[in-house]
């Protein structure tokens, strides 16, 4: 094998690697331009070892590449990641929003989007993000998705909904969670609150127990909370 037959093949495993956590929103990028795709592998192997100057270094370089909504999604995407990885948060979201603009089929953009407006209550613009992000979260075949990750994502989904007073496509939300991962402790918390505003007392009471034995200090909480609701 010479010098160039091997460099293909370095770039072709961690290419693939790539694909396996990115799959959606990378292989639709820059699939007519060669060189882009060798400079954005570059720079997710340098995100990918923690060289976040070298990450964002490699990856200003591939603006210029972007000719389609693929390029562009992919490109925001992963200015949007190493931001989020670098614990930026301003910045990340920033970046997310632009990339879901483009319509990627890829479910993280719109999860982390959904998170940030639900934790400031812009709750419509979290349920519309939330919903999308599920939609396609059902269809990824990735490692990532795992079980915990989707349940995860149907709890706030539900969470948001409940807030927004959606009881019922709220309650249909907490039981495809469960589906997913039966036992997850935090969704009890959830599920309580939702019971407590629709007034159903038994399924209040039944999620109160099953907290309060895998969790008593979240149980105090919860019983705190709901108890300031109902101005107690």
């Amino acid at each position: 094998m010479d010098y160039e037959d091997k460099i293909i093949e370095n770039f072709q495993k961690s290419w693939d690697t790539h694909m396996e956590a990115f799959g959606p929103i990378l292989g639709p990028a820059f699939m007519q331009n060669f060189e882009a795709r060798v400079h954005l592998t570059a720079a997710l192997n340098s995100l990918s070892k923690g060289k976040t100057k070298t990450f964002f270094a490699n990856l200003s370089h591939l603006k210029d590449f972007c000719s389609s909504d693929e390029d562009c999604a992919a490109w925001f995407f992963f200015m949007g990641l190493g931001f989020e990885l670098s614990g930026m948060k301003e910045e990340m979201l920033r970046y997310y929003n632009e990339c879901i603009k483009y319509s990627p089929s890829f479910s993280r953009p719109y999860l982390m989007v959904a998170k940030c407006a639900h934790a400031n209550s812009n709750l419509s613009f979290a349920e519309e993000n939330y919903r999308k992000a599920l939609e396609l979260l059902e269809n990824e075949k990735l490692p990532a998705q795992t079980a915990l990750v989707k349940a995860s994502a149907y709890t706030n989904y539900f969470s948001c909904l409940t807030s927004l007073g959606k009881y019922s496509e709220a309650e249909s939300a907490l039981k495809k969670s469960e589906e997913i991962l039966p036992d997850f402790t935090l969704r009890l918390h959830y599920a309580a609150i939702l019971y407590a505003y629709m007034g159903n007392e038994e399924k209040l009471s039944e999620y109160l127990l099953r907290l309060k034995k895998e969790n008593k200090e979240l149980y105090d909480s919860t019983v705190k909370l709901i108890d300031n609701l109902s101005g107690k």
